[in-house]
């Protein structure tokens, strides 16, 4: 504070003030003598000491230790002038706290390399994504008993999810109640102290073989693609890390209607999924497409430089594959068929959240987009506000552990779009404003006249009645 510098200015200028002053044996002051005087009284002054270093040491007379005591009163005096106040004391500690604080930041390694970005501004909350809170009316289901239903596929009377720990479950949609149906890694992967998520797996992506419904398709983040026969309660991996196309971090996927291609989103392949938010916060462009052929079981990178592609969904025209670019806050359109084969389209732009997984409604007429880092004009965007500031980035990343980053990232403000299928608008949304109910969303979609709602790694899955 200013009072500190001030009130040690005025004790200096009265210390000062206080210093002794240097007088002759013969009681004038130094400054008071002329020249030769002055030449005179250090002479006798030299002398009287050297006549005294000659002499061996007496018992001090009173006066003598008078005078010492008097000389160590005044470098008393003089020593004050070095001491500082309390408020100064806390003032050095703070410096010296901050100076370690930014040394230990300068010197540690760098877990990620920043890119500079700018996003278009936030989107205003107009028309059909004015402000409402219909999503604040979602009831959660499964409170505690799934953590992290990503996605899910409904067969009958039935859901099936994947969770945080590697599991298949099947949950009964009349009374609630969860299942588990298959578990990818072994037994002890139920076990806090046992759980790796690189042996265990972490399914993702879910969908139903279009040509034998008894088959689930898995893109799981650690494991690659795997192939659930839900009769046998077995499975099968079709890519896995040995495959040439690799696996770093799964994410979504979609197959065609005769069952022959499979799309499958990577986020990232330089971060595997523990380590998400360094790919967030780094916001470089190394996702990828890949495409494999069932028959042949040849995978290929079909787009690369994507900005995290998540969720992915096959176009009712048959001839295209949508893809959503979470830090891009975009969805892109990739021809595989037809006139424009090859060939890459914007969907739809500007995004008001960075989008997830992708689903068509139940009509085929819309595309339903779940996603977090909700970024309408008005609100604080955390990725609008550290687009340019690489140093804050990777500050975060070298300090802030991961959960905190999560939930960071997330915000507060549920949201859930609503696009037309054929050219991307946006037709309706769905707030939950203060976050009471849903801040984030992995997969939303509807059936049987209800909206499910999945979270990558919230520990319920939600539902409204539409």
């Amino acid at each position: 504070k200013p009072n500190c510098f001030q009130a040690s200015k005025s004790e200096l200028r009265d210390r000062r003030a206080k210093k002794p002053s240097f007088i002759t044996p013969g009681g004038s002051r130094l400054s008071d003598l002329d020249d030769d005087d002055l030449v005179e009284t250090l002479r006798s002054t030299a002398g009287a000491l050297a006549s005294r270093g000659g002499r061996n040491k007496k018992a001090s007379s009173p006066d003598d230790r008078q005078k010492k005591k008097g000389g160590k009163e005044d470098s008393g005096r003089v020593g004050v002038l070095f001491k500082l106040t309390v408020c100064q004391h806390f003032m050095l500690l703070f410096a010296m706290l901050a100076f370690g604080f930014v040394a230990m930041l300068l010197f540690m390694p760098n877990p990620i390399d920043p890119v500079a970005y700018q996003l278009p501004p936030q989107p205003p909350a107009v028309g059909p994504l004015a402000a409402n809170d219909r999503l604040a009316a979602a009831r959660k289901l499964l409170v505690g008993a799934v953590r992290g239903p990503e996605s899910f596929v409904f067969v009958g009377e039935h859901l099936f999810t994947g969770t945080l720990d590697g599991r298949i479950v099947r949950v009964h949609l009349a009374s609630e109640q969860p299942e588990l149906w298959v578990r990818f890694g072994p037994a002890n992967c139920s076990l806090q102290k046992s759980f790796s998520p690189i042996r265990c797996g972490r399914p993702l992506g879910l969908r139903r073989h279009p040509s034998n419904r008894s088959r689930l398709l898995v893109a799981d983040a650690y494991l690659g693609l795997i192939d659930v026969n839900l009769d046998k309660r077995q499975f099968q991996s079709i890519i896995d890390r040995s495959n040439p196309i690799g696996v770093t971090f799964f994410d979504d996927l979609d197959v065609t209607p005769d069952g022959e291609l499979v799309f499958i989103s990577e986020a990232s392949t330089r971060y595997p999924l523990h380590q998400l938010m360094h790919q967030m916060l780094e916001g470089s462009s190394n996702g990828r497409l890949i495409m494999m052929n069932m028959t042949s079981g040849h995978a290929a990178t079909v787009l690369e430089g994507l900005s995290f592609p998540n969720g992915v969904q096959l176009h009712p025209d048959g001839q295209s594959v949508l893809v959503a670019e979470t830090s891009g806050f975009k969805i892109i359109r990739y021809y595989f068929a037809g006139p424009m084969a090859g060939q890459t389209r914007t969907f739809a732009d500007n995004l008001p959240l960075g989008p997830d997984n992708i689903r068509l409604s139940s009509d085929g007429k819309h595309l339903w987009v779940s996603g977090s880092l909700a970024r309408l004009a008005g609100l604080r965007s955390s990725a609008d506000l550290m687009g340019q500031r690489t140093w804050l980035r990777l500050a975060a990343a070298k300090i802030l552990p991961g959960p905190l980053l999560h939930n960071m990232a997330a915000g507060h403000y549920g949201l859930v779009l609503r696009l037309a299928i054929n050219d991307g608008r946006i037709i309706d949304s769905l707030h939950d404003t203060q976050g009471k109910q849903i801040t984030h969303s992995s997969e939303v979609q509807d059936y049987n006249g209800r909206l499910f709602i999945g979270t990558y790694y919230g520990p319920y899955l939600a539902t409204l009645d539409l």
